[in-house]
């Protein structure tokens, strides 16, 4: 009798999977920076909308939730505003429609 256990696989999203995934590797691609940037000590970040402070979400040169991994001179902190923004702010009625901009189209609502 044998006993089998299942290991969690691990690849670093670089531009070699973001071709081998996406055939592509344009786009802007993120690392998240744990800590506590919406300011509530020992709570994290969950998406909190930060205002509309553009470096407050992503910078090449001061610590922010989200390190450029491409493009890393000029992160496109304009989307990732925008779409924190509509995340937190979006009616229930309107948010499907309002967060499809931001989701890539291998993320498709359910038939």
């Amino acid at each position: 009798m044998g006993i089998y256990r299942r290991l969690p696989v691990v690849e670093y999203p670089d531009a070699a999977f973001l071709t081998r995934i996406f055939n592509e590797s344009t786009g802007y691609e993120y690392n998240f920076a744990a800590g506590d940037w919406a300011g509530i000590p020992g709570g994290g970040y969950h998406f909190e909308y930060l205002g509309p402070d553009l470096t407050m979400y992503a910078s090449a040169t001061v610590r922010t939730p989200f390190d450029p991994e491409t493009h890393t001179n000029a992160p496109d902190t304009v989307t990732l505003e925008g779409m924190i923004r509509t995340l937190n702010q979006e009616p229930d009625a309107t948010f499907l429609s309002a967060m499809a901009p931001y989701l890539d189209s291998i993320c498709s609502s359910p038939t």
